[in-house]
């Protein structure tokens, strides 16, 4: 356990599951990307589109997955899913 200004973590960062390797989606059709991290305190999750912004119509969910409701042909890129804590020691 590390404690500095109040701030303790007492379960790093991880996953509970396996990644799928890719989500494959049809043009205009839901996309569901899962990020099963736990950790304690909760970590906090930033998901970006490699070399793009993030689609204008997205659903962060508190469990962390990123849906998008429609996905389009030019979505058809890498996404990653960034996370850890914000705290400054």
């Amino acid at each position: 356990m590390i404690s500095k200004n109040n701030l303790k973590i007492s379960d790093a960062p991880y996953f509970f599951q396996t990644l799928p390797e890719f989500v494959q989606v049809e043009a205009n059709v839901e996309a569901v990307l899962p990020c099963p991290i736990s950790g304690e305190p909760k970590p906090k999750i930033t998901w970006t589109k490699v070399n793009s912004n993030l689609p204008s119509k997205r659903i962060f969910e508190s469990n962390g997955e990123l849906r998008i409701p429609q996905m389009n042909p030019e979505d058809q890129v890498r996404f990653s899913a960034i996370f850890g804590y914000n705290y400054l020691f």
